[in-house]
């Protein structure tokens, strides 16, 4: 996930969202929204956005370019893209494809002002009745908690022994990974759509300190900003990760209307994970 800026742009790239749904056992529809800001007086419909998306050999899958809508308003605009993808392999935690993902971004010009790529992959999870589907087919959850923590290093872990770690916890066929109390460094989320496990990400909510009964921080509304703004944090960073297939809300935090504000924030930003 790496950013390449060739200029400094008037109009940049804020926000991305890639998601895929499939239409039925082979098919899929991949869906791109992506979020474009304004911070001068620049006229954002001189500009053009487009985006490519390939597979692991370097073949074109999808590709679209759409010239930016004139708005109402100049500091931002919201693209929509979707198209259907015929026969796409499947990311899975047994066979993690991973796709190539470039948005690009046009001046009046066609000069390139901002080039962003990402990982993707064409993955579906929903829940039926008691049954956790991965790809349409139940999935049986072996998962882990997992601490950011070193022996040395303290709360930093070092990328060498994060890949290891990641590694052992594959090969003793543990499926599942939860980065307990808090979300982790993004090197991990990355690492999981390589080698294939699934994410339970958690937001950085824990008051435990203030127990679960009537003192619960989660039944004091003076507290939901706080709460509602963790996981929107969580879920904006996170949500491109095909590995991360559950939101949490919290660990150890109680149960109230924050969490029912957390939720129903949780549900605006993404239906496309339980």
């Amino acid at each position: 996930r790496d950013v390449f800026l060739v200029a400094k742009p008037d109009v940049n790239i804020r926000d991305y969202f890639a998601t895929s749904a499939f239409l039925d056992k082979n098919n899929a529809l991949f869906s791109l929204e992506v979020e474009i800001e304004n911070k001068t007086e620049a006229r954002m419909e001189d500009y053009s956005l487009s985006f490519i998306l390939s597979d692991s050999k370097g073949k074109t899958v999808s590709e679209q370019e759409r010239q930016i809508p004139e708005q109402a308003e100049r500091e931002n605009a919201i693209l929509s893209f979707s198209e259907e993808v015929k026969s796409p392999y499947k990311w899975s935690h047994e066979s993690p494809y991973l796709y190539d993902l470039i948005i690009t971004l046009k001046n009046e010009k066609k000069e390139v002002t901002e080039t962003l790529s990402s990982k993707v992959g064409f993955r579906e999870i929903t829940v039926q009745g008691n049954l956790i589907l991965l790809n349409g087919s139940a999935v049986t959850i072996k998962g882990v908690n997992w601490v950011e923590h070193d022996p040395v290093h303290g709360n930093y872990v070092p990328k060498a022994r994060l890949e290891k770690e990641l590694k052992l916890i594959k090969q003793n066929n543990i499926n599942c990974v939860r980065p307990a109390v808090r979300p982790a460094d993004p090197y991990f989320y990355s690492l999981c759509d390589q080698y294939g496990l699934l994410v339970i990400d958690e937001a950085n909510v824990e008051s435990h300190g203030m127990w679960y009964d009537e003192e619960s921080l989660a039944k004091n509304e003076s507290w939901q900003k706080a709460h509602v703004e963790r996981i929107e944090a969580c879920m904006q960073r996170d949500k491109n990760h095909p590995s991360v297939i559950m939101w949490s809300l919290g660990n150890e935090a109680g149960n109230g209307i924050n969490m029912l504000a957390m939720s129903q924030k949780a549900k605006e930003i993404d239906t496309s994970r339980p």
